[in-house]
């Protein structure tokens, strides 16, 4: 079953989101409460890393399904192991599986580098969840220096 980055995606977009807050906030900041104000930018900059940290556990979430692919491709070389046994002890079998030992080690190099593309895609999404989240403490703590 393909893998769902809903979760990623509306996850970001609330980082994304966030950040935009940040952003326009900072930008009104003026007058005397402009040092009062920039605290509240501060504290929007705060949930856009926390919104980051989502990120994190949706990538954490993607654990189970790697963990599920790895495991039944431990599962068919286990199974293709005892297969070639049991077609060792039966002199002149014919085998009825016509998949051979390289077609198992395709199915297995497949699964690998579906694993690493899952892996790749949400740490991909981690990293931009920490850069947006980065940027928007940047805005932050340059709107305190500016305005207190």
């Amino acid at each position: 079953m393909p893998v769902d980055y809903s979760s990623f995606e509306t996850d970001l977009a609330t980082v994304r989101a966030d950040l935009k807050t940040v952003k326009d906030n900072a930008a009104n900041l003026s007058g005397e409460d402009a040092c009062f104000d920039a605290g509240s930018v501060e504290m929007d900059a705060g949930t856009a890393e926390m919104d980051a940290g989502t990120l994190e556990m949706d990538r954490g979430t993607l654990d189970y399904t790697i963990s599920d692919i790895e495991g039944q491709s431990t599962a068919l070389k286990d199974a293709w192991d005892a297969y070639e046994t049991a077609q060792a002890l039966m002199p002149g079998y014919k085998p009825v599986l016509s998949t051979s030992t390289g077609g198992v080690s395709k199915l297995r190099t497949n699964a690998k580098d579906t694993v690493s593309g899952i892996k790749s895609k949400g740490d991909g999404y981690v990293k931009t969840g920490k850069d947006l989240a980065a940027k928007a403490r940047g805005v932050s703590d340059a709107a305190v220096a500016s305005s207190c």
